[in-house]
């Protein structure tokens, strides 16, 4: 399957013209005029201090600003709802090589990925942080831990949600198994999205208060900030004889 994809890699879920040779899900056109973020591994940047007393976090960093309709808004549509599972594998590989070279994964001991419900599970036959996670590990060689926390109720959709209703939402959802197991490591907790933090708040305190954590989602909520994007040019360079993405800033 991967080899008659790689043949015929398809059409860009945002602009829909045929992609060529090295790109996969997303064109490179429409990859250097998404909102990516400032972040880049900065330490106590924005997203990171909406951790602070929460949570003890060390780290963490969201690839693009999230916008309603957007094309940013494409992309994680066609992740969670479009049945486009590798959109996540690709943009969580781009994610871990901005990072690479700024120390963000100098301590991590595992990745792991939010989980989802058994129900949305069975709905969507996959958990799209864990798709991205597996992009970050490709990169990184960080082992991925998808057994170590469940979420025990099916909370609803936070979409709508104020900042106070998504807190009690989340709140108890999640149960670790062996938290002794988790005392002292440093985790990367990884999610699609984040908007107040609530549901990553509440992923990080069921491991208790002895487990460090670090951050990243492919996106940011516009709402929660007045982040600033840059533009970008893409090249296409190789490396190892396989093409990746390369973003710089022009």
């Amino acid at each position: 399957m991967n080899f008659w994809r790689e043949l015929m890699p398809g059409r860009c879920i945002v602009c829909h013209h045929a992609l060529h040779s090295g790109e996969h899900d997303i064109c490179y056109q429409c990859l250097s005029t998404l909102p990516f973020t400032r972040i880049d591994g900065k330490e106590e940047n924005l997203l990171e201090r909406l951790f602070w007393e929460q949570i003890p976090i060390e780290r963490a960093s969201a690839l693009f600003t999230y916008i309603q309709g957007a094309q940013s808004h494409q992309i994680l549509r066609h992740l969670k709802y479009l049945s486009r599972p590798s959109v996540g594998i690709s943009l969580g590989r781009l994610l871990a090589r901005r990072l690479i070279g700024t120390g963000f994964f100098d301590t991590i001991s595992l990745i792991v990925p939010v989980p989802l419900s058994a129900e949305r599970m069975k709905i969507r036959g996959y958990n799209q942080a864990e798709r991205i996670a597996t992009g970050i590990a490709e990169v990184t060689d960080l082992p991925i831990d998808t057994t170590c926390i469940i979420r025990v109720a099916d909370n609803k959709t936070q979409t709508s949600l104020s900042r106070q209703e998504r807190i009690n939402n989340v709140k108890d959802i999640f149960h670790v198994k062996y938290p002794e197991q988790y005392e002292g490591k440093h985790l990367l907790l990884v999610d699609d999205v984040v908007t107040t933090g609530s549901t990553l708040i509440a992923c990080g305190k069921a491991f208790g208060s002895n487990t460090r954590f670090s951050i990243l989602t492919l996106a940011l909520a516009a709402s929660f900030s007045e982040i600033p994007y840059r533009k970008i040019v893409v090249t296409d360079e190789t490396e190892n004889g396989e093409g990746i993405i390369i973003l710089k800033d022009q």
